[in-house]
């Protein structure tokens, strides 16, 4: 999965649209309808996944995006962390940062979850090496599960005006 941020240290500069990394396959993406008034979010953002997987272990890449009308997509805020041994269904938080944000309204919140953000990231190898000294690759399956017995969510807080 290509990674919008050219360079993280200009990230706000760069500001990059996610439309294109949105519509991959390979990406699970959750968006809420317009917002009929502003929302302002504060403080802590976690994802609060369920993912399972027949590899060694699997790599998030979470991002929390506001979409405006017009259709241009641009992060929020973004995190990742690496699940060991996910199995058939294993609980985990991916900390986004914290926040204080106002989405106007009219914009949707859209969160997208991955397995990578290549070159931002170091790509997983699918094996049980470091991805750093990696000599062979190895094609993972990975599931989200949601609804049910193994709830995905995300935690934010919401302001009132």
């Amino acid at each position: 999965m290509p990674s919008t941020i050219e360079n993280p240290f200009a990230f706000l500069y760069e500001y990059p649209d996610e439309d294109a990394v949105a519509s991959r396959p390979d990406v699970a993406v959750f968006e809420a309808a317009g917002l009929a008034d502003h929302l302002t979010l504060a403080g802590r953002v976690v994802a609060h996944l369920t993912v399972a997987g027949d590899g060694p272990s699997v790599n998030l890449h979470v991002k929390l995006v506001d979409v405006d009308p017009a259709g241009g997509s641009h992060i929020v805020l973004y995190g990742q962390r690496a699940v060991d041994q996910p199995g058939d269904g294993t609980a985990a938080e991916v900390y986004l940062g914290h926040t204080g944000y106002r989405v106007p309204s009219g914009h949707r919140l859209r969160l997208q979850v991955a397995s990578s953000d290549y070159p931002l990231y170091v790509a997983h190898p699918g094996t049980s090496e470091s991805p750093w000294f990696a000599t062979r690759t190895a094609v993972n399956h990975q599931r989200l599960l949601t609804g049910g017995a193994t709830p995905s969510y995300l935690s934010v807080t919401v302001l009132d005006d």
